[in-house]
């Protein structure tokens, strides 16, 4: 994707991963020219066809129609209660994370391993001016974490061996406080105590005509 005029060209490690990192340069610069506090960028102020249209990267395309799927919202409320965090497991260039804090306004975290993906996050973090408590970027295995004031985990566990997708299960099952919800790419929580609320399809990079995604709740 060629860089809009007078952006600077994404690194390497960027342009290996189809970062759309240009998108978020666009958006902080129609941030930069609208009064603080006037702009909401929230689904419950945005149709979904005006959320994806001005949010143009692919991962957009992706989370927007979970999240706003009714089922969905209906259990957002109680999950993400007391300003619980949102967590994404497998951040990569910060896409997910990004769509939290900026789209949802909740406070993001992501893990990711690969130091070359945490580092354009952490750029493109501090080139749309958020603070680390907006969007917070770790370096580090995912299972370090603790999840027990997340309110919504996403789990990017797509490429994941079995036995990754076990552990993080399991670990998911006993440290999300009640009424959390996980979304993943698999349906690797069916042997769980989560329940399914609802599979919904959305686009995605890799697959025409996209996949489901799996939207559990831990009830207790």
């Amino acid at each position: 994707m060629a860089c809009q005029e007078g952006y600077p060209a994404p690194s390497a490690c960027a342009k290996q991963a189809h970062t759309p990192d240009v998108w978020w340069r666009g958006l902080a610069a129609l941030l930069s020219q609208c009064a603080s506090g006037l702009v909401l960028f929230h689904l419950a102020y945005l149709t979904l066809d005006a959320l994806v249209y001005l949010l143009a990267p692919l991962c957009f395309n992706q989370a927007a129609p979970v999240i706003s799927y009714p089922k969905v919202q209906e259990a957002l409320p109680a999950a993400m209660h007391g300003g619980r965090n949102y967590t994404v497991w497998g951040s990569s260039c910060g896409w997910l994370v990004f769509f939290g804090c900026v789209a949802m306004a909740w406070p993001s975290i992501g893990y990711e391993l690969l130091s070359c993906l945490h580092q354009s996050s952490e750029a493109l973090r501090e080139e749309l001016s958020l603070s680390a408590e907006q969007a917070c970027f770790v370096c580090a295995d995912m299972l370090s974490s603790s999840l027990t004031n997340t309110g919504l985990l996403i789990m990017a566990n797509q490429c994941w061996d079995s036995d990754l997708m076990h552990q993080a299960g399991a670990k998911a099952v006993a440290e999300l406080p009640q009424n959390a919800m996980c979304i993943e790419y698999t349906g690797a929580l069916a042997k769980t105590q989560m329940r399914l609320l609802a599979s919904v399809a959305a686009p995605v990079s890799w697959k025409p005509g996209g996949i489901s995604f799996h939207v559990w709740v831990k009830d207790s």
